[in-house]
């Protein structure tokens, strides 16, 4: 995690440099600043579910979507505010084994979430641009599915655990992307979770936490 943040502050370090640069080129041009642009915007997520608890695991990652509008505000050619109001479907699997009774399991984790990202944005080149910020994330619901293997027997239990989750997590957003100048968009992103997600005793185990994290390749268009 250290280390993809030094990247991505070295990568925000260049654009910055780099903008400074186009910014005396184009000085003159102010035909973006103070606009306010609407979209709307599509991803696939790759995600996973850092789960530490006293049955250790190990993560899986899980394929989920996301969708919904944003909103960009221009301070000048090169610098603007981006905030989305998106819904995110994330699932995830954590594989391990009950270690006093050899019973091998795989939970899987089911949680919808309605994100709303706030990002600062620097357009590095063309329509080359960074983007980075805080994200904050209500709860919506999440499920599990259970399925555990061992002692000659097998058994599968889905339940629904949004009553063990906070209502309001947060977490880091970062990456980049291309717009067109017809307005059609793709982007790379990731997101990492600083908040354990579980309520304080919801678990018996008092060390467990979850934390969630995925990268996400988008798509979308402004209007």
């Amino acid at each position: 995690m250290k280390k993809m943040l030094f990247a991505l502050a070295l990568l925000f370090a260049f654009g910055f440099a780099n903008a400074q640069d186009e910014s005396s080129e184009e000085g003159n041009d102010s035909e973006h600043v103070n606009e306010l642009k609407f979209g709307v915007r599509g991803a696939a997520n790759l995600g996973t579910f850092a789960l530490n608890e006293v049955y250790k695991g190990v993560s899986k990652w899980d394929w989920g979507f996301t969708v919904g509008v944003t909103a960009e505000k221009h301070f000048s050619p090169l610098f603007s505010v981006q905030a989305e109001l998106l819904y995110s479907y994330q699932q995830a699997g954590v594989l391990g084994t009950f270690a006093p009774l050899g019973v091998r399991y795989e939970n899987t984790i089911k949680t919808d979430f309605l994100n709303l990202p706030v990002m600062a944005k620097f357009y590095v080149f063309d329509g080359f641009y960074l983007d980075a910020g805080l994200q904050a994330g209500l709860k919506l619901d999440a499920r599990q599915d259970l399925e555990q293997k061992g002692m000659g027997m097998s058994s599968s239990e889905e339940s629904n655990i949004a009553k063990d989750f906070i209502d309001v997590t947060f977490d880091v957003v970062g990456g980049g992307g291309y717009l067109f100048d017809f307005g059609l968009f793709v982007d790379l992103r990731y997101q990492y979770g600083f908040l354990n997600m579980l309520r304080p005793g919801s678990r018996p185990e008092n060390d467990t936490s979850l934390k969630r994290s995925s990268f996400a390749l988008g798509i979308g268009y402004v209007f």
